[in-house]
């Protein structure tokens, strides 16, 4: 991958941080189009990724619309749409491989560090269709909201992954380390929470308003949500994202957008330098 060729992730990691500390649609989303039309020059999209934006424009037109069953069906739409984007379904994308595969360390399964074009799509059409999901909050608020649930996911995670041999004790930092914390705060942190907790998470927190616990239910419908979209891992894998979907979920309760995404960020930057990345080969 050249430097020319990195250049539409630079503008992508300036407007996703733009977003997400809550700047005005206006300051981020020039930068989010210079970053896919250079894309495009660079022949990283071609005309097939205009289905998906198209669908997802649609529907957040959907999503605010005035019949009820329109925003349904809007709202269905979107959820079928980022789904395939996340799992790279959609033809049009041709994501750069910035490391081969290779083992991080001793027992590990290989692991290649791509750059997504098609996922952030999933967070940057929810930030443009509902800005106050970004809202910001005070310092304080959101780094109080973000270490204690991440520091009570490492104690509980840590040694159930360790004990179920999923992982082991394997510090490291390669070289492709920088890169990758980058990448996963700005581009994978920020496509997940804004879709499971800001989006999820906050529909299900408003449809259980009037529910005994149902801000809680919703924590945990939306952290069980998150935890299968982990299956390819397995089922040991499942439940360890659905316990650390409950600590970013609890984050983003109480410090919002960018409080779920530092929890996130400080649970995968553990994993990926003190730990096994991303598994042992057993």
């Amino acid at each position: 991958m050249t430097l020319l060729h990195f250049l539409p992730f630079a503008a992508l990691f300036a407007a996703s941080l733009l977003a997400i500390l809550g700047f005005a649609t206006r300051y981020y989303l020039p930068i989010l189009l210079v970053a896919y039309g250079a894309a495009a020059q660079l022949g990283l999209i071609t005309a097939w990724a205009v289905l998906p934006m198209a669908l997802l424009v649609l529907a957040g037109w959907g999503m605010c619309a005035q019949r009820r069953s329109v925003r349904l069906l809007a709202h269905l739409g979107f959820v079928g749409t980022a789904l395939a984007l996340m799992l790279h379904r959609f033809a049009g994308f041709n994501n750069p491989m910035v490391f081969a595969p290779q083992a991080l360390s001793a027992d590990a399964l290989p692991f290649a560090l791509y750059l997504n074009l098609d996922k952030p799509l999933i967070g940057f059409s929810l930030l443009l269709i509902f800005p106050l999901l970004a809202q910001r909050m005070s310092i304080q608020k959101t780094l109080g909201a973000a270490m204690v649930p991440l520091i009570a996911a490492m104690a509980v995670m840590v040694p159930l992954a360790i004990s179920w041999h999923v992982v082991a004790w394997q510090p490291k930092w390669p070289e492709m380390t920088a890169l990758w914390l980058l990448n996963n705060f700005l581009l994978v942190c920020m496509a997940e929470e804004v879709f499971f907790r800001a989006y999820i998470q906050g529909h299900l927190s408003r449809w259980l308003a009037h529910w005994p616990y149902g801000a809680a239910i919703a924590v945990c419908l939306a952290a069980l949500l998150f935890g299968l979209a982990h299956m390819a891992g397995g089922w040991l894998w499942v439940v360890l994202a659905t316990i650390a979907g409950v600590a970013y979920g609890v984050a983003y309760r109480y410090g919002g957008l960018l409080a779920a995404m530092l929890a996130h960020f400080g649970l995968n930057a553990l994993h990926f330098t003190l730990l096994t990345y991303p598994m042992l080969r057993n």
